[in-house]
């Protein structure tokens, strides 16, 4: 375990001052029963190693580490990540260009100031189904997802957001009521005849056999690849996932 002062201390000596408000940040915002044990700069961004499982907690440290990529280490200024002497660290243009380093390099391609840059990602990927309530119960009872309901409005509908139970419920399905005759016709059909979904698992052999005694069809059975194992199975409108460990 680490404690505040001493990573604050630990920061400091490294010459990481413009890192220490996101420290502060980190240890306002542990839960009972989470242990921070280490935090440490790699491959410029900031790395915290905690004990203990908190889903708000872990999309808080997954947001900070992000924040750090943009923050300069050495003052807190908007940063960019530059190589000092083979040395990855994120710094503003006053510290990189104060450095005396024979080797140096600024590889970001936007400018640190510029306010125009935004930032994207997938919120969510919508699936229609014939009743939204049956799509969730399979994907919760069957593939082991977890699921809610989703806020997002899609032509004035609402949808069960589905996904994965990783610990940050970073990539999910919206289930949506299909209503119309086109609609429907697209159930199980909105990536033609291929592989639309590629699902990753840590232990192949415990879920795919969980996954037969649930009754999921199956198309093909774990074989071994040069990636690892692999297995595709169909969902309960026919919509075709690849598994792979």
């Amino acid at each position: 375990m680490i404690t505040r002062e001493k990573a604050i201390e630990q920061y400091k000596r490294n010459g990481e001052e413009g890192w220490i408000n996101l420290l502060e940040m980190v240890f306002d915002g542990k839960p009972e029963g989470i242990e921070i044990t280490d935090v440490w700069p790699k491959y410029a961004e900031m790395r915290i190693d905690y004990t203990g499982f908190d889903k708000n907690f872990s999309k808080m440290v997954q947001h900070v580490c992000f924040m750090s990529t943009k923050i300069c280490q050495k003052c807190g200024k908007s940063g960019r990540r530059t190589t000092i002497d083979n040395w990855e660290m994120i710094l503003c243009d006053e510290h990189f260009n104060a450095s005396e380093a024979q080797d140096k390099e600024a590889w970001d391609w936007f400018d640190p100031e510029d306010k125009t840059n935004t930032t994207q990602k997938i919120g969510g990927i919508f699936l229609l189904v014939n009743d939204c309530d049956e799509a969730r119960d399979f994907y919760a009872d069957k593939l082991e997802f977890v699921w809610g309901w989703n806020e997002i409005v899609y032509y004035t509908k609402q949808g069960v957001a589905v996904g994965p139970s990783d610990e940050n419920f970073a990539s999910n399905f919206i289930l949506l009521k299909a209503e119309t005759p086109e609609e429907l016709a697209l159930i199980g059909k909105q990536a033609t005849e291929r592989t639309p979904f590629l699902m990753y698992t840590d232990n192949m052999d415990l879920y795919f056999s969980r996954l037969v005694e649930r009754g999921v069809p199956v198309i093909q059975k774990p074989i071994t690849q040069e990636w690892g194992k692999e297995a595709v199975i169909t969902d309960l409108y026919g919509n075709v996932w690849k598994i792979v460990e």
